[in-house]
């Protein structure tokens, strides 16, 4: 069975592909191939599970990976809202420190 699903998840590349386009992901973006291995886990979970799923003329897998994609999306932006990644370089904190004792 597994082997078999293994074999058969490549036929989901168009409609994982179609999802990026419509999300505005394309392979500039910087979570392009984080996002579609996302979908790619998401889609082989799905057929472990035992649904049968059509690789092409699916609206209902194209919504529901879109809508995967989307909360995925949030999610990475409210993590990156949280935790600010900017380094401040320690010449431009005593700067700081030095403006605001004068």
């Amino acid at each position: 069975m597994t082997t078999e699903v293994i074999n058969r998840w490549e036929q989901y590349e168009p409609i994982i592909g179609g999802v990026l386009k419509t999300g505005h992901i394309d392979w500039r973006n910087v979570n392009f191939d984080d996002y579609r291995q996302e979908l790619r886990l998401l889609i082989l979970q799905r057929l472990l599970a035992g649904d049968q799923l059509a690789p092409t003329n699916n609206s209902n897998l194209f919504r529901w990976l879109l809508w995967r994609l989307r909360d995925i999306q949030r999610s990475n932006q409210k993590y990156e809202e949280r935790h600010d990644f900017i380094i401040t370089p320690p010449e431009v904190v005593q700067m700081e420190q030095a403006f605001e004792n004068t």
